[in-house]
């Protein structure tokens, strides 16, 4: 008798629990502690900054990453643009994400944040933001595929890069 009810209270939860309308997408949250030392080739730099993004992944198209860079050791040259990019450790890849750009930069996508006046001679939040990603965005960013990265006038191909790792 025990074993019968134990079962049908076992049965009906494993039911409730098949049939939840939670829908609610996975959220990953990643990490980037950017240095120059990890530009492919590395570059001299004192600059750093560290990186958050929260992966908000959906049905196909609702996919997003939010983002805040923050400068913590100065770069010394303005900053002109930065972007997540597609490349393992080691590895150059392409632009994948817009993060900021600034007045006179080409490529952009329409909404691309500013990156904030001043930020990189001097520490500071650099960019708060949302863009949109496609599924092969979030496939590279889940197999640990993807860095950060911040470009200024002293160094346009990059100053410091972080690899995206994740956090939770």
């Amino acid at each position: 008798m025990r074993t019968s009810m134990l079962q049908a209270v076992l049965a009906v939860t494993l039911v409730g629990i098949a049939c939840s309308d939670d829908v609610t997408p996975p959220v990953t949250a990643f990490e980037a502690s950017l240095l120059g030392a990890n530009e492919v080739p590395a570059v001299s730099s004192t600059a750093g900054a560290t990186g958050t993004f929260n992966l908000v992944g959906g049905s196909s198209g609702t996919d997003s990453v939010s983002y805040t860079v923050t400068i913590t050791s100065p770069t010394g040259t303005a900053v002109t643009q930065a972007h997540i990019h597609t490349g393992n450790a080691g590895a150059t890849g392409g632009v994948s994400v817009w993060l900021c750009t600034t007045a006179g930069v080409t490529g952009a996508p329409a909404g691309t944040p500013t990156c904030a006046a001043g930020v990189g001679l001097a520490n500071g939040v650099l960019v708060t933001g949302k863009m949109a990603l496609t599924a092969a965005n979030v496939t590279s960013m889940r197999a640990f595929g993807t860095y950060a990265n911040v470009h200024t006038t002293a160094n346009p191909t990059g100053e410091i890069r972080g690899q995206l790792r994740v956090v939770n």
